[in-house]
């Protein structure tokens, strides 16, 4: 955030939901100061004491995350902070209190007629997101797990658990990709439960008791080749940002995808991959394996060879 002169007019602006719901509402942040410069912006971003149940995802909660010391961090202000036309945050508990203008999603896309794609967002967005502390500590897990040389597969356990966890296996045990690759594990054991970790696989699973925060394990999955998670913020974070992206949905995103402005398809038409999201009944890991990951493996091992 950038120092603003006191006396300006100030906008305020309350932000709807998780991490998901504010990586697309950024862009109408962007848009809205872009048209009033004059105007201070302050944004205001979900924050409460609702008690984690990872049984449920700790669904409707606003999912803080603890350190080893027991500080917790808010994946909201992390990326809001980030942002140069963001002036002034405050975190607040909309159950009890709204401030400004509130903003959602899906209201501010049929509002405007408008939503990011990939392109904007990695035009307009991306630059500001990532700062050089988080490229060194990326680049030192690199160097310290010799990833430069593998096949990096970055993997969030949330939900589709079993789902993803099968793919997770089959991965591994595939002989044709072999030690080539690396499977780079995400999530929180506070809010979800994480299947053990495997062969080939390096944790990043409560990354803030590693010393690790939000930005730089984001950073880590735009490094990887390859992502593959269930429904949440991650998967519209990596979308957005043009990662090879398999999403496994849950039977509640059935209806996400009934409605377009919910998971726009310019996500994945300008993706590696472009079906969209798969509903778990409908999945089948190993059409996924071949059709998929081995296809992109292959593209990956070529263009290594003509690097060397």
């Amino acid at each position: 955030m950038t120092p603003e002169r006191k006396d300006k007019p100030m906008k305020e602006i309350s932000l709807h939901g998780g991490f998901g719901d504010v990586v697309q509402l950024i862009p109408y942040l962007k848009i809205y100061k872009d048209n009033n410069p004059e105007e201070r912006l302050k944004v205001y971003y979900r924050e409460d004491d609702t008690p984690s149940d990872p049984r449920i995802y700790s669904g409707d909660t606003a999912r803080l995350m603890t350190d080893q010391h027991g500080n917790k961090y808010n994946s909201r202000y992390e990326i809001l902070e980030r942002l140069p036309f963001v002036d002034e945050l405050e975190a607040q508990d909309y159950r009890k209190k709204q401030s400004g203008e509130y903003y959602d999603p899906l209201t501010q896309a049929r509002k405007l007629g408008w939503q990011a794609s990939p392109t904007w967002f990695t035009e307009n967005i991306t630059p500001f997101l990532f700062n050089d502390s988080d490229r060194l500590s990326i680049d030192n897990l690199w160097k310290k797990h010799n990833l430069h040389n593998k096949f990096i597969i970055s993997i969030h356990f949330r939900r589709s658990l079993k789902e993803i966890n099968r793919l997770y296996q089959l991965i591994v045990k595939s002989e044709e990709i072999g030690d080539d690759v690396r499977i780079i594990m995400m999530g929180s054991t506070e809010h979800q439960i994480i299947p053990p970790k495997l062969d080939k696989s390096l944790s990043l699973v409560d990354s803030y008791c590693q010393g690790l925060g939000l930005m730089e394990v984001l950073l880590a999955g735009i490094r990887s080749s390859l992502y593959i998670g269930g429904r949440g913020g991650f998967e519209i974070f990596f979308w957005l940002n043009m990662v090879p992206s398999i999403n496994i949905f849950d039977g509640i995103g059935k209806e996400f995808l009934q409605e377009p402005l919910w998971w726009p398809e310019s996500y994945w038409k300008e993706n590696a991959f472009k079906g969209g999201p798969i509903i778990w009944d409908e999945l089948d890991i190993n059409q996924e394996l071949e059709n998929k990951i081995i296809p992109l493996y292959h593209k990956w091992k070529k263009e290594k060879k003509q690097h060397e």
